[in-house]
């Protein structure tokens, strides 16, 4: 892979970053959020091959769910964590998060994840997070309130007559 000179320069600007530095021993990783999203060979190599050359891209920072007693979880990037470790780096880039339960910060990193800038993820989505996407779509209505505001609906006719069954 070559390195983008315009990436580089972006790196070494002197801009501060957004987010916070994390030491990565301050970074707890789960499965619920690691088995989330398949970690491609080629793109690891990739991210780790451009890691070794300008360091961790302080534009792209992990999300973390910083928890009521200070652990930090990793949420969203598995593979630039797993990159940076395999080079040594000791530090990486973070948004800390807050979240009520581990099933918000799930729907916050499935979120994340269903950005229009990032579509391409799906494709690359485990079976678990396709599945906990579809979940968080929007059910369809069955059925619509009638004007009395009853989920039944109005009987239509009028004739009045009922109708059995033979």
């Amino acid at each position: 892979m070559t390195t983008r000179p315009d990436k580089a320069a972006v790196n070494n600007s002197g801009d501060k970053a957004i987010g916070i530095t994390l030491s990565l021993d301050q970074i707890t990783k789960a499965e619920a959020f690691a088995s989330l999203f398949i970690i491609k060979p080629e793109v690891l190599a990739a991210i780790k091959a451009d890691m070794a050359v300008n360091g961790f891209d302080p534009s792209k920072p992990v999300n973390v769910w910083k928890k009521p007693d200070g652990s930090r979880i990793l949420i969203d990037g598995y593979t630039r964590v797993s990159a940076a470790e395999s080079l040594g780096l000791l530090h990486v880039t973070a948004y800390e998060k807050t979240f009520a339960s581990e099933a918000d910060a799930l729907a916050y990193a499935i979120h994340t994840q269903r950005d229009p800038s990032c579509r391409a993820l799906w494709l690359d989505a485990s079976p678990r997070a396709r599945r906990e996407w579809t979940m968080t779509l929007p059910s369809p209505r069955l059925s619509f309130p009638s004007k009395s505001g009853n989920a039944m609906p109005e009987p239509m006719g009028t004739s009045g007559a009922s109708s059995t069954p033979p």
